[in-house]
């Protein structure tokens, strides 16, 4: 049988069973004799480590839901950084199977490389990987985020925020999610104000530019899920003086650039990714002795899951209190959950 048959074998009932398990599961943690039962755990996080404002804090942050849900110590959840090379990644995934770790996570897309080789040679370690789902691995957990119920979240909001009508988004014309979040993000717009105008740029480098072109259009809310430098930042803060104004939402935990005093002047809310949600979900799978293996990507092949609204793990929060803006993305996330209002890639 082909390893892709595999993968696609008994996921729907193994994904029942750790549900089942995963709501019995924080009824008996108090027991010693299940605590000696619990697999140890590793996080390898991305170079640099906690500290950088942006995924491995997030992950860090997770870590520390985790040992205050579970009780546990740092002789139960290791937590390891990366040199940034590749055969840094690999050896590091080695050395934590071989040493028993029975829950292996990796920090970022980075280690997909790294899990596609090391992985398949210890398959009675579980592995699982944040913010990638490119990994086609029958021990390997993909854990991502849906960044277009984000977006269109923040379409919601902006178009509320905007005194103008006019907003914008502005992405990274390299994501190949890109077309689908400005989809998202209008959606969601039209949802907040059916006579919104939204504009859209996808710049592949230096949006600097595209941050001047939206000013141009009156634009004076931008949702931007650029994230590779603090460009947009720079350019919304040189545009702004007495007759323009550009505000944004932006998105965490990868915009390390949002606790910049900069950034804070001119931030209207930011759309996150509750990584601590994933991650107390993902150690309780674990300890019940299930694996996340929601259908990712069928046709390559990966395994894990997605997290939503549903989980309570996408959220939006405003800088500054607006009732009327808060009830319309509550009366969004509730029409989410309940299935009327359906969001597409």
């Amino acid at each position: 049988m082909k390893r892709s048959d595999l993968l696609r074998a008994g996921r729907s009932s193994l994904f029942v069973a750790g549900l089942v398990a995963f709501a019995l599961l924080f009824g008996s943690f108090a027991s010693p004799v299940n605590a000696a039962l619990r697999p140890r755990i590793a996080v390898i996080y991305d170079n640099g480590g906690r500290g950088d404002g942006s995924i491995n804090d997030a992950l860090g942050s997770g870590v520390d839901a985790v040992k205050k849900k579970f009780g546990l110590s740092n002789l139960d959840i290791r937590e390891i950084v990366t040199d940034g090379t590749e055969t840094d990644r690999e050896n590091r995934l080695q050395f934590l199977a071989k040493a028993g770790y029975g829950l292996i996570i990796a920090v970022g897309p980075t280690f997909a490389r790294a899990l596609e080789i090391v992985a398949p040679n210890f398959p009675n370690a579980q592995f699982a990987i944040f913010f990638n789902e490119t990994v086609p691995i029958i021990n390997v957990s993909s854990v991502s985020f849906n960044d277009n119920e984000g977006a269109f979240l923040a379409g919601v909001a902006a178009s509320l925020l905007s005194k103008s009508g006019k907003i914008g988004i502005l992405t990274n014309g390299n994501d190949p999610a890109s077309l689908s979040l400005s989809k998202n993000f209008t959606s969601g717009a039209t949802f907040g104000k059916p006579a919104i105008r939204v504009f859209t740029r996808s710049p592949v480098a230096a949006p600097a530019k595209d941050v001047v072109a939206l000013s141009a259009s009156k634009v004076d809310v931008v949702y931007s899920t650029w994230s590779t430098s603090a460009e947009v930042i720079t350019a919304i803060t040189k545009i702004n003086g007495s007759s323009k104004k550009i505000q944004i939402i932006g998105h965490l935990p990868d915009q390390y650039v949002l606790s910049s005093i900069s950034a804070k002047k001119v931030l209207l809310g930011t759309v996150t990714d509750k990584v601590s949600v994933a991650m107390v979900n993902l150690v309780a799978t674990t300890f019940a002795g299930e694996t996340l293996s929601d259908v990712v990507d069928e046709k390559l092949g990966v395994y894990g899951h997605v997290y939503s609204i549903v989980d309570g793990a996408i959220d939006l929060t405003l800088a500054t209190s607006a009732p009327a803006i808060s009830a319309k993305l509550k009366l969004a996330k509730s029409s989410i959950i309940s299935g009327k209002l359906k969001i597409v890639a």
